[in-house]
């Protein structure tokens, strides 16, 4: 019998099989200036920087395998492994459990439970995220009517993301033991389709809570921001590499 190693427990799973079907997304990325050589002291091994700087993503998705306005924040840092460039989600917060599942499970993203405010209005969005009743992310967002888009490497120096994730899961023989292995997996987004895609103002503040601590960030300058609609499917993955650490 062929069963997908994707769910725990296998008979009573959290998701469906991938790929997973995003629809109706409205996504605010922020481009952030970091410290030199934050980025690399952050990413695991042995994914290499490509710029110092972060992506932060927010996000509210209209609908995903049946969950209905799910939102979540994410951290995104640019990098390579070997020849393949692309980003890897450092960290995010999420609000439904079958993506906060999903993506620990299958793809090896860094999740953890969060609570949002998203207010949007004709003039702007207000974000924040929670975790335990400490607030850890807040952003707001001005539209600009008529601003044309920009391209954030040809303006600023940064790297093209692109929509190629490039995640790390590392092994250990035990909890008391270090990881031995990494292995980098490629996950994907086909059937990707960006509907609008407009710069916007946007500020952010990052604190720490009592169990995130966040200051491994250090500190981050807004260089530039969009407010997109699109949606996208998320494939599962690929190992497309294998090191011993």
């Amino acid at each position: 019998m062929n069963i997908p190693a994707v769910s725990i427990p296998m008979w009573t799973s959290l998701m469906n099989p991938p790929p997973h079907k995003f629809r109706n997304c409205k996504r605010v990325l922020i481009l952030c200036a970091a410290d030199p050589g934050r980025v690399q002291a952050l990413l695991p091994a042995p994914l290499e920087a490509t710029g110092d700087f972060v992506v932060i993503s927010w996000i509210t998705i209209g609908e995903v395998e049946g969950y209905v306005d799910a939102r979540n924040i994410s951290i995104n840092l640019p990098c390579r492994y070997q020849d393949q460039h692309g980003k890897t989600c450092s960290l995010e917060y999420i609000d439904v459990d079958m993506g906060l599942t999903a993506g620990r499970e299958m793809w090896s993203w860094p999740k953890k439970g969060g609570d949002f405010v998203w207010q949007e209005s004709d003039m702007g969005i207000h974000l924040e995220c929670a975790r335990r009743g400490h607030t850890l992310f807040k952003a707001d967002v001005t539209f600009k009517p008529g601003a044309p888009t920009v391209d954030w490497q040809a303006a600023h120096g940064a790297p093209d993301l692109g929509s190629t994730n490039l995640q790390v899961r590392h092994l250990a023989d035990s909890f008391e033991h270090q990881p031995h292995t990494a292995e980098v997996l490629q996950v994907p987004t086909p059937n990707f389709v960006l509907h609008s895609s407009v710069p916007v103002d946007a500020t952010i503040e990052v604190t720490s809570g009592p169990q995130d601590s966040l200051s491994e960030l250090g500190p981050l300058r807004v260089v530039a921001a969009r407010y997109e609609h699109s949606e996208f499917d998320l494939a599962s993955g690929t190992v497309i590499g294998s090191v011993t650490l």
